[in-house]
């Protein structure tokens, strides 16, 4: 175990409040508790959780003091959790998200004794004593007015080690009642060297990843490999589970939520059909076939699925409120393969082909012969896209079980949707509407981490997590796929995933350059590629001795292809002399703009219940169209007058698209400028000067900034053909 050290920190007038003081990296905040409080609350920019995960005693506020010396935060003090009687106790039971060691802050400050409002002050008066973990007690017969006197905030820090997924702090009473005013936990990061991609034995699941230059991910998995734990740079979640793998809590940035599960593993409080369909859940409707596939979902929006007589998705379309379907995608599937595969997928605004090999390759949309090549990880999710010339497109991010990191403020309208690449997560069909991902069997939902219906395999008793009839990928959705919806696949070969992604893209870019391109690409990337080749012969070796120990048979022959792919791969790069000198393309070589452009920022485009008004960026045109919405807050530029940030909601219509009165729940963001100061023209010409400066900076993504020679900032939006879609001058996001 990992002895507990302990540090006073008394604040001084001079030195930096004890609130919320910034954890040194990489700790990883597990949890901010304001003791004593009943809501969440923010101090000094800072977000503190409500009291809980406290047993005994009861909260006070001492509202007749003022200030609290050394923090800037008095509220945050004034708040305490304490024993109800003299010689009481109390305790906190707080979960954790795995066995590791923690840096706990405890925080005081003495609101009573010599408090104003409160009793007479000195030593002696409260002294109390505070357990972690149980054994030595680590603040023994501790007096706050003893140390810094009253009305002032202290801080006591410890590291320990938890072993049961649950930190226990217990409080107890020497002379009157313990108290404390806010609890901060940090999961302590291991030391030892850099983290990279490997097995955790026994059970050879993924621990850490790293999927690109922008996102390294670590996992961690229970006795059973399940998992319990992510964490990347920005966010984290941990996960609970009942004796038979149901989630039963997640987890997420200090946010928790939980269900519970009846004895068929459904989650009580929704509706199930008889065949074990979920029909109501978590705000949505399902309906199915006489054969359980999922034919309609509602939602906020309504959508429908159509399939053959196989089983395959053929189409999807979009209803309105009448159940007239718009918007109709169609599918054209390769039936040959061992599983289903979309070949072209034909939505409304464009039609998106796909090639592949082992797994999806390529794509390209509309009638364009640009390509985006898709760099996957172990479970196939595309974590990076790179156009022809082996530039880098887009990151798209995921978490564990799928969900997609989507801002939902951005100003998406329907050619700029992030899902415009049907292709998410394992690579797999994502419904934009529902969320869902298509499983040909099932559908699966990645927030809630299961599919919608009974699994139609009834598993085998060796592998008792097989038979569990809702579960997505045994629980460890980092290691498993299930593609047809039937079966989990494991990725046992995932541990070779740091060599897989450390050479993916040379393998990508330069099948992209030996194919369409050679000529775009730098002598110095090349030689990079062909020196890779080392390393995969290496990893060759790897495979060879631990293929018979680790991997099916499915999977040494799909790791053998792909090994035999990459050798002759770089046997087919030209030598240099054959070679062209790299130039950079010309920026109106990368940069287009889509068609109509122009009249998109200008004029009214129409409306939508998911993406609100498109266009109108124009303030006439946009007061031409009022009826359509109701203006909830505007926000004037800082700097510019007459560029004005507005957040609206859509107003009601009737079938004669006459308002109702009624106003629609969703608030939309849209900056719309005054033609009477600034013409159309210069703010067209300003966001194709804004597009050339982000790209100039290599941060022309799907959701670009940049600045136009006249200082003025602009946001916009490309598609996969880097042909730009919208933009409009920026005030906030």
């Amino acid at each position: 175990s990992v002895p507990p050290t302990a540090t006073s920190v008394p604040p001084t007038a001079t030195s930096v409040p004890p609130t919320a003081t910034p954890t040194a990296a990489p700790d990883t905040l597990v949890i901010r508790i304001n003791s004593g409080s009943f809501a969440d609350a923010t101090f000094s920019g800072v977000l503190w959780k409500l009291d809980q995960y406290a047993t005994g005693g009861g909260t006070n506020n001492a509202t007749a003091i003022t200030d609290i010396a050394g923090t800037a935060d008095d509220t945050l003090y004034r708040q305490t959790r304490r024993a109800n009687t003299d010689l009481g106790t109390f305790s906190y039971a707080i979960p954790v998200p795995a066995n590791a060691t923690y840096r706990v802050r405890l925080h005081f400050a003495e609101i009573y004794w010599g408090a104003t409002g409160g009793g007479a002050g000195g030593a002696g008066k409260r002294v109390f004593s505070a357990n972690l973990e149980g054994g030595a007690t680590e603040l023994a017969n501790y007096d706050i007015n003893a140390e810094v006197g009253p009305m002032t905030a202290v801080v006591k820090e410890y590291t320990l080690a938890v072993s049961d997924g649950t930190l226990n702090i217990d409080f107890s009473a020497t002379v009157n009642r313990p108290l404390v005013s806010a609890i901060e936990v940090f999961r302590v990061a291991a030391g030892g060297a850099p983290l990279k991609a490997g097995l955790s034995a026994p059970l050879r699941q993924t621990t850490p990843v790293t999927y690109t230059t922008f996102l390294h991910t670590d996992f961690d998995y229970d006795g059973v490999g399940r998992l319990v734990w992510e964490e990347d740079s920005s966010s984290w979640a941990t996960y609970g589970y009942d004796q038979v793998g149901n989630r039963t809590q997640i987890n997420r940035n200090g946010t928790s939520s939980s269900r519970s599960y009846n004895a068929a593993n459904q989650v009580v409080g929704w509706s199930y059909d008889a065949a074990g369909n979920l029909m109501l859940g978590d705000g949505k409707t399902y309906y199915y076939d006489a054969l359980n596939r999922l034919t309609r979902v509602n939602t906020q929006d309504k959508v429908e699925f159509h399939y053959n007589g196989d089983g395959v998705l053929t189409s999807r379309n979009w209803l309105d409120d009448d159940y007239d379907g718009y918007d109709y995608t169609t599918f054209v599937n390769d039936l040959a393969a061992p599983l289903s595969q979309a070949l072209v997928v034909q939505a409304p605004l464009q039609t998106t082909e796909a090639w592949y090999g082992l797994d999806r390759l390529a794509s390209h949309t509309g009638t364009s012969t640009a390509n985006t090549w898709y760099l996957a990880d172990g479970v196939g999710t595309a974590r990076a896209t790179l156009n022809d010339a082996g530039n880098l497109n887009s990151t798209p991010q995921y978490d564990a079980w799928g969900v997609a990191a989507v801002d939902p403020n951005d100003q998406y309208y329907p050619s700029e949707n992030p899902y415009a690449d049907p292709f998410g997560f394992t690579g797999e069909y994502t419904d934009p509407t529902s969320d869902l991902v298509y499983l040909r069997a099932r559908w699966y939902n990645p927030a809630e981490g299961t599919l919608l219906g009974r699994d139609p395999f009834e598993g085998v008793t060796t592998a008792p997590y097989s038979m569990h009839p809702y579960q997505y990928g045994y629980s460890d959705p980092v290691s498993n796929t299930d593609p047809s919806g039937n079966c989990v696949e494991p990725v046992s070969f995932i541990f070779c995933i740091e060599v897989i992604i450390a050479i993916g893209v040379s393998v990508f870019v330069t099948d992209a350059a030996i194919q369409y391109a050679i000529e775009d690409v730098p002598l110095s990337e090349i030689d990079w590629m062909q020196s890779a080749t080392a390393g995969f012969n290496a990893a060759e070796l790897c495979f060879t001795a631990l293929e018979l120990a680790y991997l099916s048979p499915r999977a040494i022959g799909r790791i053998n292809k792909i090994i035999g792919g990459v050798d002759d791969l770089f046997d087919d790069i030209p030598p240099p002399g054959a070679r062209k000198p790299y130039t950079k393309p010309a920026l109106t070589n990368i940069i287009k703009t889509a068609a109509g452009l122009a009249d998109h920022i200008k004029s009214y485009g129409g409306r939508s219940s998911s993406g609100g008004i498109s266009g109108a960026h124009n303030k006439v045109e946009w007061d031409n169209h009022a009826a359509q919405y109701y203006v909830r807050k505007t926000t004037p530029h800082p700097t510019r007058p007459g560029i004005t940030h507005v957040e609206y909601s859509l107003t009601e219509l009737d079938f004669a698209q006459k308002p109702t009165g009624k106003i629609n729940n969703p608030v939309f963001p849209k900056t719309i400028y005054d033609p009477a100061i600034y013409s159309d023209a210069e703010i067209y010409q300003w966001g194709l000067e804004a597009a050339a400066e982000a790209y100039s900076r290599n941060a022309f993504d799907y959701t670009w900034k940049g600045t136009a020679s006249n200082g003025m900032e602009f946001k916009g939006y490309r598609n996969d053909q880097n042909a730009i879609t919208s933009f409009f001058p920026f005030v906030q996001d």
